[in-house]
């Protein structure tokens, strides 16, 4: 492997974005010029401390926000000693000025692995060196002063260019976890912490990535270790998988915001990340949805295997595939922009599924012949919704169009079984309503006169049930509030010495009430397109004449 190859396979060994949490350097309160004495007397105390029964708690200004055991101290020790590792933490960790000379103390990534010697002051194991303003200013809690001290230098000094890019990035993690729970906690709130800057994180990193000067100083260090393990070309490897480490673990953050229903936060974070301008942003986003594609991919083999061993239960099948994956496919649309060919494919995994346990329920009513049943006929209305519902979230243009041609069969079917009062339930046989018709056929002249011969017909209405008990209601409760208001108008009367008038009027008010009801049934019946045909060919309303 080239030691490019290798610079990106020793970042790939962070565990964004959580990852000043595990940091030696922030873990053990040691500095970058930590050399092996001062591992070695650290590594004491946390043995002492065990023995005791307590932690070693390190105690400086960015001491981690989740409490630090004697095995999180032991593991930071364990990746000081080995050069590679200590590498990864030593560059998300402040650097000494690089225009300032080096202690001659200080220690490379590589001193702790390498180095016998033990000369080195005891001074070097804190945060700060005594002749860097900016550092020592850290040690003493004066995080302003720090940033502002590196703000100054940074024109000049990569290392503080560096120092403010790993400072606003820190902060801003650590005000993401102080920051997280219900979204109105995040959103304003008067005691709710501030959301961080994101847009200034990226900024800060997008200019270490572009700052020559930066490199320089981190490409010597590495040259001084003089580790054979630690090639110069380290650097330039850790310069080109530093995008994709930092677009990874905002991705990660986006989606815990969406998970979180924070939507404002996740949108402004993303915008961010966009504005970064480098790496690979749709592969981290695609691995930030890992988890929600996989959710959904499951979710469809279940209906899919569910579909295919209980066919006539597909409609029920699909429903509850899409209950279930709408909220997963609405996470995964806030992070994967449309056109995105894992969005496409996994809405077509998802519409396709529905599809194919909707068609095969249709199946369930053809017989061995290939026939439809002449007994049972699907329900083409729900059919329609669910291919409806699942429609809009289908992207690609080949599923797309089976779908539309699929869903208009289905509606033409739906239209042909449909309930004439409402439209939108089927029809059932037993409440449909049944008008009898006839007409003239032809007359015969015959010994004793002429007879007139008759044809006759019955139009069936097609009523759901539905509607048949809504029609029953109106009926009963026009009869109640008909006699209501008689008796009503007939008490009034009598009160008003008008007994007879009362009656009267209140036989008409029961009339008109009965017959309004009746009326506008009758009128949505009459307007029956198969039974107006029938009436425009002179077909007269009932049954032919008795004995004809």
């Amino acid at each position: 492997m080239t030691s490019v190859g290798e610079g990106r396979e020793i970042l790939g060994q962070t565990s964004p974005p959580w990852l000043y949490d595990t940091n030696a350097f922030r873990v053990t309160g040691l500095a970058v010029t930590a050399s092996r004495r001062d591992i070695r007397r650290v590594s004491d105390r946390v043995k002492i401390a065990e023995r005791l029964g307590e932690v070693a708690t390190p105690a400086h200004a960015l001491a981690p926000l989740v409490p630090v055991t004697a095995a999180a101290l032991t593991t930071a020790l364990d990746r000081l000693r080995d050069p590679r590792l200590r590498l990864v933490d030593e560059f998300f960790w402040f650097w000494p000025s690089a225009v300032s000379p080096a202690p001659a103390e200080a220690a490379t990534p590589a001193e702790a692995a390498t180095s016998a010697d033990a000369s080195a002051d005891d001074g070097a194991a804190t945060v700060a060196t005594a002749d860097d303003p900016a550092l020592a200013a850290l040690a003493a809690g004066d995080i302003d002063g720090a940033r502002r001290r590196w703000a100054e230098a940074a024109a000049g000094d990569g290392a503080a260019r560096h120092n403010l890019a790993v400072l606003a990035h820190l902060g801003a993690l650590d005000t993401e976890r102080a920051s997280t729970g219900p979204p109105s906690a995040a959103s304003g709130n008067a005691g709710a912490p501030a959301r961080p800057d994101w847009r200034e994180v990226y900024w800060l990193w997008a200019a270490v990535l572009r700052d020559e000067a930066c490199w320089e100083a981190f490409e010597a260090r590495i040259a001084a270790a003089g580790d054979a393990r630690l090639g110069v070309g380290l650097a330039a490897g850790i310069r080109s998988a530093l995008p994709d480490t930092l677009l990874a673990g905002g991705a990660t953050l986006v989606a815990a915001a969406v998970d979180a229903a924070d939507l404002p936060a996740a949108r402004s974070h993303l915008a961010a990340l966009r504005e970064l301008g480098a790496g690979d942003l749709d592969a981290a986003l695609r691995a930030a949805c890992e988890p929600w594609l996989t959710r959904v991919r499951s979710l469809c083999a279940d209906a899919d295997r569910a579909a295919q061993k209980t066919p006539a239960t597909g409609p029920d099948i699909a429903e509850r595939l899409l209950a279930d994956a709408e909220p997963t496919m609405a996470r995964i649309d806030e992070l994967l922009p449309p056109g995105n060919l894992t969005r496409i494919g996994i809405r077509d995994q998802l519409g396709q599924t529905v599809l194919t346990a909707v068609l095969l329920y249709d199946q369930t009513f053809v017989d061995a012949s290939g026939e439809p049943s002449t007994t049972e006929v699907p329900d083409h209305f729900r059919m329609g919704e669910l291919l409806r519902r699942v429609a809009p979230m289908v992207e690609s243009a080949a599923l797309t169009q089976r779908i539309s041609e699929n869903l208009g069969i289905v509606e033409r079917q739906a239209t042909a079984a449909a309930c004439w009062y409402c439209q939108r339930r089927r029809y059932d046989k037993a409440s449909s309503i049944s008008r009898p018709l006839h007409r003239v056929s032809h007359t015969e002249t015959t010994w004793n006169g002429r007879r007139i011969h008759y044809q006759s017909a019955t139009v069936t209405i097609p009523r759901c049930r539905d509607c048949a008990r809504g029609h029953e209601e109106r009926r009963i409760f026009s009869w109640l509030g008909g006699i209501s208001a008689f008796v009503a108008i007939v008490a009034v009367a009598t009160v008003l010495g008008a007994a007879g008038w009362g009656v009267l009027a209140g036989v008409v008010v029961f009339f008109i009430s009965m017959m309004w009801v009746r009326m506008t049934i009758k009128s949505k019946t009459d307007h029956f397109p198969p039974l107006v045909e029938l009436l425009v060919d002179k077909w007269q309303p009932g049954a032919k004449p008795a004995g004809q």
